[in-house]
């Protein structure tokens, strides 16, 4: 299949991490060109054509207040434009499918994608988020209604929609008329497929539980950060570590000089090896919100490292649903008596842990395995 792949970023962020995964599979058995305005991948190297067209991005409060008012932000009309120019209508047509990769705020593909359906080609839309995110993660204002309108209007002429998880699905197709359709499904944020063997660090010395990534929204730490301090008082020596994100003073406020030393916060780095190895325990945390539609990126990186994961999550959560029954993940509700008592049984039990039975969810978000459904579905 010639495929034309229109992604805002690749590689830089964590939206643009997982188009990166994607189109690095689909280039292994299609003929696939990119377009983007934000390329920062040192591992995408199948793709036959990059073509990088930068684009300038307004302040977020701006970008905002043009896409209420308006409906779309100038920028994204002069890019898009660009991208015309250098295509040109004969090079559009040669193309099977068009493929739009979106996230939220970022709207730049649904716009093109749309445009460039009109002379041919089949189009599809990847939506690695919920758009809008749902009332709670958004607020119910002139922005949010506004991206409504947009998400109603474009993916309705879609042919084909796809979202990160079926939770996300059923919520994004209530957002737009999806009759038309031919077809819908979930395609989960790749990882490897395989368990990666890490030499396991358990002693009787130190105990390391690890958070990657971006704590923001409706996450909130509290809970894992009064867990932690429970456990302080049974196992002194072991620390936390978050690679990848801030947290406010205030949450600090009623800690000790030892409590708060032992905590660790380190910048982003792709390269998490070096963390994972030291962790007795990885760590997650969904929001609070009921019903919540997000599947964390750094739950599908987690099940593929032989450590016990932690689960922070809701009653009615993805994770909560796909993730059930597996032993070496340990769930917990928003407690911290809960998640306290995680916490102890990973240093007690991580030694013994079998990660045998996570081989058939690493299976499911395999990139293999996704791809090649994927391409079932649109051929």
């Amino acid at each position: 299949m010639n495929m034309l792949i229109i992604s805002p970023n690749v590689g830089r962020t964590a939206p643009g991490i997982v188009f990166e995964k994607l189109i690095e599979g689909l280039s292994k058995i299609h003929s696939v060109d990119l377009i983007t305005s934000d390329f920062h991948s040192s591992n995408l190297r199948t793709a036959n054509k990059i073509t990088i067209v930068p684009k300038l991005n307004l302040h977020p409060r701006l970008f905002k207040l043009f896409i209420s008012i308006f409906g779309v932000c100038p920028t994204d009309r002069i890019w898009e434009r660009k991208v015309l120019y250098r295509l040109g209508k004969c090079d559009i047509k040669k193309y099977d499918l068009i493929f739009s990769f979106v996230s939220f705020h970022h709207y730049t593909a649904l716009f093109l994608g749309e445009k460039l359906r009109r002379y041919g080609p089949k189009w599809a839309v990847y939506s690695v988020d919920a758009i809008p995110a749902p009332i709670g993660w958004s607020k119910n204002d002139a922005y949010y209604r506004s991206v409504k309108r947009i998400v109603s209007k474009k993916l309705s002429k879609a042919q084909y929609y796809f979202a990160a998880n079926e939770e996300m699905l059923m919520y994004q197709l209530t957002t737009f008329d999806s009759e038309k359709l031919v077809y819908k499904g979930v395609v989960f944020n790749p990882n490897g497929g395989r368990l990666i063997e890490l030499k396991t660090p358990y002693s009787f010395e130190s105990y390391t539980f690890l958070y990657t990534g971006g704590i923001y929204g409706v996450r909130n730490p509290k809970y894992l950060l009064q867990a932690f301090r429970k456990l302080l008082k049974q196992y002194p020596n072991s620390t936390l570590e978050f690679v990848g994100t801030s947290l406010d003073n205030s949450l600090f406020k009623d800690f000790s000089d030892f409590e708060r030393r032992k905590i660790m916060l380190h910048p982003f780095t792709r390269d998490l090896i070096p963390y994972y190895e030291r962790a007795t325990a990885l760590l997650d945390i969904d929001s609070e919100l009921e019903d919540d539609v997000f599947l964390s990126s750094k739950m599908v990186n987690y099940l593929t490292i032989n450590r016990l994961i932690i689960s922070e999550t809701g009653n009615n959560s993805p994770s909560r649903k796909l993730f059930s029954g597996i032993a070496s993940i340990i769930q917990c509700n928003h407690d911290s008596d809960m998640i306290a008592k995680a916490m102890k049984k990973a240093i007690e039990d991580g030694p013994s842990a079998d990660f045998r039975d996570r081989e058939e969810i690493i299976s499911k978000f395999g990139i293999d395995r996704i791809v090649t459904e994927l391409t079932q579905r649109v051929s």
